[in-house]
């Protein structure tokens, strides 16, 4: 991942930061006690930071 960004910088933000950011948008609308989420690797620390910190958060609209 950390090449991927190198690479390019933007392509990195749009799939995966922003993708990030959305599904830790959606995680966090699930009203269960407990969800089992499958992600790729390449996604699980920014969601797991996301849910950590949703104030952190991007608006919704801002990633649609």
């Amino acid at each position: 991942m950390g090449e991927f960004r190198e690479i390019s910088p933007s392509a990195y933000r749009v799939l995966v930061e922003e993708r990030d950011a959305f599904m830790a948008h959606r995680l966090l609308s699930i009203e269960e006690d407990r969800v089992v989420v499958v992600v790729g690797a390449g996604h699980r620390r920014g969601i797991e930071h996301y849910l950590r910190n949703p104030h952190e958060l991007p608006p919704l609209e801002e990633l649609m």
